[in-house]
């Protein structure tokens, strides 16, 4: 794509052709370039950056390109909400992940602190950690439901499960539970 600027206004060369109403097919790059175009570089945009549609020349480099803004935090935020509160959903899809990662990094601490503090041993550490360590990362997900019935599937599957690791399972079941109960009822 490529743009010119005619008495102070920058037109594209779509913007061109209907404004001045010229049938341009099969006119190639150098005969725009002859006529004064120029291309048009799209930025590379960071992930707090945004392209604001406004084409500005860019007399170094004889090309246009669009003016980029650099959000802040806030504006970030903002437009994250925006996003949000157009559709109920995904509030509740982001407020579902939102504090399934909070209850993640929750219970798994609370995990490592069952071990540290001696309630289990290192192996039985290694089995929390290998088999409701990756049931709990899907509440990152914001999959609630989903925890529930694999904690539930876990303790079916494997009766053989030294008690005091069914108390800390039990113990997660139970605010999972309760968040559900909270949340959807």
């Amino acid at each position: 794509m490529k743009a010119i600027t005619i008495e102070g206004v920058i037109y594209t060369q779509t913007d061109f052709k209907e404004f001045n109403n010229y049938s341009t097919s099969g006119v190639g790059d150098a005969q725009w370039e002859t006529w004064g175009f120029r291309d048009i570089i799209e930025p590379t945009l960071l992930s707090n950056e945004r392209n604001t549609g406004e084409l500005i020349y860019v007399p170094e480099n004889d090309n246009y390109t669009y003016v980029v803004i650099t959000l802040t935090d806030f504006d970030i935020e903002s437009e994250l909400l925006t996003t949000l509160n157009s559709s109920p959903n995904a509030i509740l899809e982001h407020r579902l992940e939102e504090e399934g990662r909070l209850e993640y990094t929750f219970m798994r601490n609370k995990m490592r602190e069952s071990w540290d503090n001696g309630t289990i041993t290192y192996q039985e550490n290694k089995q929390l950690r290998k088999y409701v360590k990756p049931i709990l990362s899907k509440l990152k997900e914001g999959d609630w439901d989903i925890v529930q019935d694999d904690l539930v599937q876990l303790l079916i599957d494997n009766p053989g499960i030294p008690s005091n690791l069914v108390t800390i399972i039990n113990q997660i079941q139970n605010r999972v539970d309760t968040y559900m109960i909270e949340k959807f009822n």
